[in-house]
């Protein structure tokens, strides 16, 4: 193991691939409304009769692809190794979701707002945390990296431009094929608030990057 990537680098990046989709499934479980990246999954999971995970590897691999045009010959293996992280973090979602959360339900709706900026929380620090550690990135935070510093804008402008183009497909989903409507108070507060968080846990863990 070269000094560059020390063990405890190894270990937050193997917590973060585990906290990613724990944290997308608290937020879903929310049942409020969450992130739109989820909740597209969610909406087209039942049109399409596949798994909300394996909907979430087949859009992180259109991420990774996105990244490659624009990296060109700058695409490195760190970033094709972002194939096989999409396949895992799908296969803990749908692990997740349907397995060990599967009877996990609350009632209470302030919790549930809780519940939903815990799994934000949480999610936003293991995407920060991946991306300081430069080893392999999530598919979706690299390409809104790669997409911020192309375009020389925050990353919180990309990440949100995203929540946006998934918001625009939820919509047709809902209005043409009646999809389910998974766009409530939640979406709204995720999409206001992830970028930005992410922001904060990049500056709170870049030393992360320096060790």
């Amino acid at each position: 193991m070269s000094p560059s990537v020390s063990p405890k680098k190894v270990a937050f990046f193997l917590l973060c691939i585990f906290l990613s989709p724990f944290a997308t499934c608290l937020a879903l479980k929310a049942n409020i409304g969450t992130g739109a990246y989820s909740a597209l999954s969610k909406t087209l999971s039942p049109l399409l009769n596949i798994k909300i995970g394996t909907l979430q590897a087949i859009f992180n691999s259109v991420c990774i692809l996105v990244e490659w045009i624009i990296l060109k010959k700058d695409f490195k293996l760190r970033h094709f190794l972002q194939f096989f992280m999409a396949i895992a973090m799908g296969s803990l979602t749908n692990y997740f979701y349907y397995i060990f959360f599967a009877n996990f339900s609350l009632e209470n709706y302030v919790l549930r707002v809780v519940l939903l900026i815990v799994g934000d929380i949480i999610n936003s620090f293991a995407v920060a945390t991946l991306l300081n550690l430069k080893l392999v990135s999530t598919p979706l935070g690299g390409m809104c990296h790669v997409v911020s510093n192309a375009l020389k804008k925050p990353y919180a402008f990309s990440r949100q431009s995203v929540d946006v183009l998934c918001l625009i497909i939820i919509a047709i989903a809902v209005l043409f094929f009646h999809g389910e409507l998974t766009v409530r108070e939640g979406t709204i507060l995720s999409a206001l608030e992830f970028g930005p968080m992410v922001d904060f846990w990049l500056a709170k863990t870049k030393k992360l990057a320096e060790e």
